[in-house]
């Protein structure tokens, strides 16, 4: 009985259904840990919406529901590996002419499309065999990705008790005491892919120093020869929050040479449950973060969680229409909203009111340019009133200002061309100066004891281009009493809290030996020692 229902089951033509939804799953399958899982509800309900227009036309067409199966699957296939197909072409050339341009490809997408259809009208093949093999093909392809997708979610879950455990195991305590009130406040801020001023000046010509003058001012120190320990925001990230190289935290460069996606995956509850929120926990600190449209950078368990879209719906957050943009860029609706500018000027607005419709998220004016435009600023206001919160306090601020899209002008107004460019960058290293050293006197101003303040970049701007140099970072710390006497030109961020609680909270945190390394499958074991060069040498 069972075998009859599953035979009548896999003749029915439903194989239109697989290539949008395994399209969908493939993408949150790349990039299962920057994302939550109601991201793909969107793009879900756009690729069933279009199956059933394509499906129904195809039958209304041709009156045999194996043809217009068949038709409709060739169509979805099409549409939904375009844009794979066009990033792996683009700008490549056979015989000295350009040929990866989207003219040729949606030439080659045509011929395909009408060959295709020819052959299946004028055929005489068996189609129930066809929808069969069709069916098994579609089924086995999503359930793979299907098994593969709990796969990365069991391990993700496993990974996060091994990180709970490298935390706990590391962690050194204290005996419990009563939190001196003059304790200082801690606010650490990070300042995603700001440059050091040597390389701002040799990679985009701009004169950071007086800054850095300012903040010295103020009384931060900035040592002269600071590199980040990593390459990337979640390597150096976890580093950082755990005062530990990876391979300390008992994940070996070698697991990155061989898959480095599942190692940075692994790092994720690393960042999330990590030791340096654990220790200011244990003194009996209140934890205030931001929220961030990266889920990895998240911290949910916090005391307080500043959150500019706790009031927004979930189909207009951020991460949400940055992975609906992601995924119509591995689509035919990315061929055809860059091909608006061929239009006639009276079908021009038309058109791109139209694709703005279908994708919220695409251009320097869509609805997730402007809300990362006002998640930054709220961020930056409320650092500025942050010294008013009551108690105890450790902040750890994770700012996108100085990371693309780059939404400001110099002057913090709505960045309007060139979101991604070395300009957009210049203006807004301009603006966050302006707001951090607004921000720092705040602190300041409204601290009854003074505080610990850190600026630190976690690797450069630009970093997939700038290999060596994208360890050059912005590091400065104000630290009150006697702790500047304790930093040193080559400082790096692995040793930043290990001196903040070896010097203020009496804990026995030893200070490592100050590394930069670089991880990267291209290197033997994984790894490459990066070394440490100075603004002065």
């Amino acid at each position: 009985m069972l075998k009859s229902r599953f035979r009548s089951l896999i003749q029915l033509p439903i194989f239109p259904l697989f290539p949008g939804i395994y399209s969908v799953l493939f993408l949150w399958l790349a990039n299962y840990t920057q994302v939550q899982p109601f991201v793909i509800l969107r793009p879900l309900a756009f690729v069933l919406a279009l199956t059933a227009v394509v499906w129904g036309a195809s039958w209304l067409l041709l009156r045999q529901p194996g043809k217009a199966a068949a038709v409709a699957a060739l169509f979805l296939v099409l549409f939904f590996t375009y844009g794979h197909f066009y990033n792996f072409i683009a700008n490549r050339t056979l015989f000295g002419v350009v040929v990866g341009r989207q003219l040729f490809l949606l030439l080659l997408w045509a011929v395909l499309f009408a060959g295709g259809m020819v052959w299946i009208l004028r055929t005489h093949t068996d189609f129930q065999r066809f929808t069969r093999g069709l069916n098994l093909v579609g089924g086995v392809l999503l359930l793979l990705t299907i098994s593969q997708l709990t796969y990365v979610w069991i391990s993700h879950s496993m990974q996060a008790g091994r990180a709970s455990a490298a935390v706990h195991a590391n962690q050194i305590t204290s005996p419990v005491q009563a939190l001196d009130e003059n304790a200082p406040d801690v606010y650490y801020i990070v300042l995603d892919g700001y440059d050091r001023q040597d390389l701002m000046a040799q990679d985009i010509h701009v004169d950071n120093q007086a800054f850095i003058s300012q903040l010295e001012a103020l009384g931060f120190v900035v040592p002269d020869c600071t590199q980040s320990n990593y390459n990337n925001t979640i390597f150096s990230v976890t580093a950082t929050l755990n005062m530990n190289y990876l391979d300390g935290l008992g994940f070996p460069y070698s697991g990155a040479k061989k898959d480095l996606a599942g190692y940075s995956s692994s790092l994720v509850p690393l960042v999330m449950d990590n030791q340096v929120m654990h220790q200011f926990k244990d003194l009996g600190y209140q934890i205030i973060t931001l929220k961030n449209s990266y889920y990895f950078i998240d911290f949910p368990n916090s005391d307080i969680v500043y959150d500019y879209q706790a009031s927004q719906g979930w189909q207009e957050k951020i991460e949400v229409l940055n992975f609906l943009d992601l995924f119509y860029k591995t689509t035919l609706v990315y061929a055809a909203s860059t091909g608006t500018a061929l239009l006639p000027e009276p079908l021009k607005g038309i058109s791109q009111a139209v694709f703005q419709y279908i994708d919220p998220g695409v251009g320097q004016n869509s609805s997730a340019f402007y809300l990362t435009y006002q998640q930054n600023q709220y961020q930056l206001d409320k650092l500025e009133a942050v010294a008013q919160e009551p108690g105890k306090k450790f902040l750890y601020a994770h700012l996108m200002v100085t990371h693309k899209p780059f939404t400001f002008t110099a002057t913090g107004g709505l960045r309007a061309e060139a979101p991604e460019s070395k300009a957009a960058y210049a203006d807004s290293i301009a603006y966050a100066n302006q707001r951090i050293l607004t921000i720092v006197k705040d602190i300041l101003a409204q601290s009854r004891t003074p505080p610990i303040i850190i600026l630190q970049g976690d690797h450069g701007f630009g970093l997939p281009w700038k290999g060596k140099d994208a360890f050059r970072i912005l590091n400065a710390y104000y630290l009150p009493q006697n702790g500047k006497e304790k930093l040193y030109p080559k400082i790096t961020p692995v040793n930043t809290f290990r001196l903040i609680f070896d010097e203020y909270f009496h804990m026995d945190f030893p200070l490592l030996q100050d590394q930069s390394i670089f991880i990267d499958q291209g290197f033997t074991n994984g790894f490459q020692i990066v070394p440490q060069t100075c603004v002065n040498p």
